[in-house]
């Protein structure tokens, strides 16, 4: 019984020993595919970066390049409606020089005219008190 206990423990020994190798073939195996792996994903991860920092690089040129455009274009504008402010506010400015002018004018000449009217006024004022002294001293016959 001694020797079948022994040729048994014998065949599990050999038996434990080829499982130990298929297990240490298989974690060589699996420690060269996930090395392979891990090469595939850090070639992966640096071509991605490299696609994203050009594509950084690239937006950034576009969007300092229309930056630029627009401040550019926002300056001309700006320019320009100054200008157009500026020609209103001359032409403005001119007419309403004139209008001033000519109201002055105006209001002067009717200034005069009330000044004259106030002599004419003056005058038949005196001449028609004059005309009823006359009337009332033909009246009372003083004439």
């Amino acid at each position: 019984m001694t020797s079948r206990l022994d040729a048994l423990r014998d065949k599990m020994d050999q038996h434990a020993v080829d499982q130990n190798k298929q297990m240490n073939e298989l974690r060589r195996e699996l420690t060269g595919k996930i090395e392979a792996a891990d090469t595939k994903v850090d070639t992966a991860n640096h071509d991605l970066t490299d696609r994203i920092d050009t594509i950084r690089t690239d937006l950034t040129n576009r969007i300092e390049t229309v930056r630029t455009d627009l401040t550019g274009r926002i300056e001309t504008l700006r320019t320009d409606l100054t200008n157009r402010i500026d020609s209103v506010r001359t032409d403005l400015t001119a007419r309403i020089d004139t209008v001033h002018t000519d109201l002055t004018g105006k209001i002067d000449s009717v200034k005069q005219s009330l000044a004259s009217a106030k002599v004419w006024a003056l005058l038949l004022y005196f001449a028609l008190a004059g005309s009823l002294l006359a009337v009332l001293a033909r009246g009372f016959k003083w004439i």
